[in-house]
């Protein structure tokens, strides 16, 4: 005879499964969040740089035509 699946013994196997997909993506989300986070960082410090090297030329030249 063909066996009847009870739904408890259906949904589970579907329960693991989802459970670990949703953790696994819950990861990769963590994961793609800390390196997108990082690239901003590391883009905000890049930029804050070069807009201090430009305000320090700025001002060096300014500094150059008062004389």
């Amino acid at each position: 005879g063909a066996k009847n699946f009870t739904v408890t013994e259906f949904s589970s196997p579907v329960a693991m499964v989802y459970t670990n997909a949703t953790n696994a993506s819950a990861q990769i989300r963590d994961i793609a969040t800390a390196e997108i986070c990082s690239g901003i960082y590391i883009a905000s410090c890049k930029a804050s740089s070069q807009v201090a090297t430009a305000v320090s030329q700025i001002f060096l030249s300014s500094q150059n035509l008062k004389r």
